[in-house]
């Protein structure tokens, strides 16, 4: 009975995680025919998509953790998922990049309350030797949300309005919230562990806890890296689909959920079934592994020039670089004092969210409008398509491949940092 409820559990969390993808991949998807209609830039896109959502989020994580730490989770992500689906549709109405910029920071804010104590509620439900493969399986909500998303959104705009997009999405998270806090409870708190001081230390001292470990000083700096990279890749694949290939909306959406989608399914998954063979203090490896076969993928997917084989690498690179969420996430457990968890999760997404995905796609954007306009680099840059938008962006992606190889030493190290406290 305690099995299937934990199974139950893990299935809505799961669910949840789904449709904060969904609504995540909203703005990646209708991204371009919002520009168009709103009068956007690359780097006001990039704003939006990434700084406006990204750093409100991750600061709104840490006082919500906390919370979690004391009140009940299942209560906390449920009235999350109601909130932030209801921004979500507030989305649709939005009339300037003002107006998108406030709305995308009010589902920040909101869905700020879910991945943390999802994460300790996670915890707390499976023993520490299935925890990589139950959070590879809450983590495969994300590559469901977006392929959902993608398909979704690539329809609407097609046959009806991007506004509409936001709307429909905003549904399915009130729902689902109402569902979990009626059929799921709050489990025992460190059920499975010897609890180790930590349950009424401040936030100061529960990252001065982290900090001071070498393991996990390199898992955030590796981090840091990788979600530069997948920050940039979420906001920018879907407009570059649709200008390298000129395909239209509803088939640039569908590309993307499957070459974004799948790929992260796939590397979550693979991600979290590999670690499990490992001991406890070495699973970073295998993203270590990954994140080097990424970068090298990444830089041949958007050099190739035809579509399908493109798309083949650049769908090899995703899964690689998403092998990382059960490893990294089960290492924060492991390396947290054990009644805090959810703060230590909730620290390091802040930290990863504000350095990674806010500026990834800041970056991205600030260099695809660079090269777009003409740039002066010589006839090498020339040649490959400096000066034309699609070219531009193609060599501002290709520009994070650096960063895939900076994670994967850090991975490495954190790997090979000794056995954890």
């Amino acid at each position: 009975m305690k099995q299937d409820r934990a199974s139950w559990s893990l299935f809505m969390l799961t669910l949840i995680c789904c449709v904060y993808f969904m609504d995540r991949a909203a703005l990646n998807t209708v991204g371009e025919a919002v520009k168009k209609d709103l009068g956007l830039s690359d780097f006001e896109l990039g704003i939006a998509g990434g700084l406006a959502f990204s750093v409100v989020n991750a600061l709104a994580s840490i006082p919500l953790a906390r919370f979690a730490e004391r009140f009940n989770r299942v209560r906390i992500i449920a009235a999350s998922a109601i909130l932030w689906s209801l921004f979500t549709a507030l989305c649709g109405f939005v009339q300037s990049f003002i107006h998108l910029l406030a709305a995308r920071f009010l589902v920040g804010v909101a869905e700020a309350g879910a991945p943390a104590p999802s994460q300790s509620l996670i915890a707390d439900l499976f023993p520490p030797e299935r925890r990589a493969r139950a959070l590879a399986i809450y983590g495969s909500g994300v590559p469901l949300g977006i392929i959902l998303g993608a398909a979704t959104s690539g329809w609407i705009i097609e046959n009806l309005n991007w506004r509409i997009a936001f709307f429909v999405f905003g549904i399915p998270g009130m729902l689902l919230g109402l569902v979990l806090v009626m059929t799921v409870r709050e489990p025992k708190r460190n059920r499975w562990d010897a609890i180790r001081p930590g349950a009424s230390l401040s936030l100061v001292s529960v990252i001065q806890e982290l900090l001071r470990q070498r393991a996990y000083r390199h898992l955030l700096i590796g981090g840091v890296a990788l979600y530069f990279v997948l920050g940039g890749l979420l906001q920018f694949m879907h407009p570059y689909i649709l200008r390298r290939f000129e395909v239209g909306y509803s088939d640039a959406a569908l590309i993307f959920g499957v070459v974004i989608g799948m790929s992260t399914f796939i590397g979550m998954w693979s991600g979290g079934f590999l670690a499990s063979f490992l001991q406890p203090d070495r699973q970073l490896l295998i993203p270590a592994l990954a994140g080097a076969i990424a970068a090298i993928t990444l830089v041949l997917g958007l050099s190739e020039s035809h579509m399908y084989g493109s798309l083949a690498w650049l769908f090899l690179c995703h899964a690689c670089a998403n092998a990382y969420f059960g490893p990294l996430f089960a290492q924060v457990g492991a390396l947290a004092p054990g009644g805090v968890r959810a703060t230590s999760v909730a620290f390091s997404a802040l930290v990863m969210n504000i350095i990674g995905f806010a500026f990834g796609p800041l970056f991205v954007g600030f260099l695809s409008e660079y090269f777009s306009a003409g740039c002066s680099g010589g006839t090498v840059l020339k040649d490959f398509g400096c000066g034309s938008e699609a070219y531009g962006l193609r060599l501002a992606l290709i520009f994070l491949s650096p960063f895939l190889l900076w994670s994967s030493f850090h991975f490495w190290r954190s790997a090979t940092s000794g056995k954890l406290n």
